[in-house]
């Protein structure tokens, strides 16, 4: 049996035909100092979106200031989700510190804003982000089990953590912020598993 994974447009997703991250912060209305982490996908709570709030309200307390961008729609059989979120982001004292886009028709602009891409999603069933987010070069963070286990090979082009871990998701995101060598490095190294 060989297994095909759904494609992503490498054109598209290509780091070097977008503006760098600091020009894209400043055209997205972005914080253009300290660092963001931030994930794409529907507003749906398989995708836990409100663990990548609890996990950035643990980062808060880092030197360099933490934002968190949640790129992502309305999803129809989940119509309270968004107002779920911005709630939770109240109850963590994530006011200012959070930006929620929306759906975006092109996801290409505010992946490249981003530092560190996660996905805590609930046993997702492939993650068609993540390799758009590895496409642009992104370290990443993601969740096991799934279809993220798939896609990514822990500390060779990615991270994984355990769904539902919010405080491994944080330590992994973290360790990514801490170490900028090792960031570039995953990131290089899923820009050529996105390729594969």
């Amino acid at each position: 049996v060989e297994v095909v994974h759904p494609g992503v447009d490498l054109r598209h997703y290509d780091g070097s035909r977008l503006r760098p991250p600091s020009a894209m912060r400043a055209a997205l209305g972005l914080p253009t100092g300290g660092v963001i982490v931030g994930t794409v996908g529907r507003l749906d709570p398989r995708k836990r979106m409100h663990e990548l709030l609890e996990a950035t309200a643990i980062l808060r307390g880092r030197e360099q200031p933490v934002h968190c961008v949640v790129v992502g729609g309305r999803h129809a059989l989940q119509p309270d989700y968004p107002e779920f979120l911005m709630r939770r982001a109240a109850e963590l004292g994530l006011t200012g510190h959070v930006t929620f886009a929306g759906f975006q028709a092109d996801t290409a602009p505010w992946v490249q804003a981003m530092d560190v891409v996660a996905f805590p999603a609930d046993f997702e069933s492939f993650g068609l982000a993540l390799v758009e987010a590895m496409a642009l070069g992104k370290p990443v963070v993601a969740t096991f089990p799934g279809g993220p286990a798939e896609i990514v090979s822990d500390a060779r082009n990615g991270l994984l953590v355990p769904s539902g871990d919010v405080i491994a998701m944080a330590k992994a995101i973290g360790i990514l912020l801490e170490n900028p060598i090792m960031a570039l490095e995953l990131g290089a190294a899923a820009r050529i598993r996105a390729q594969t």
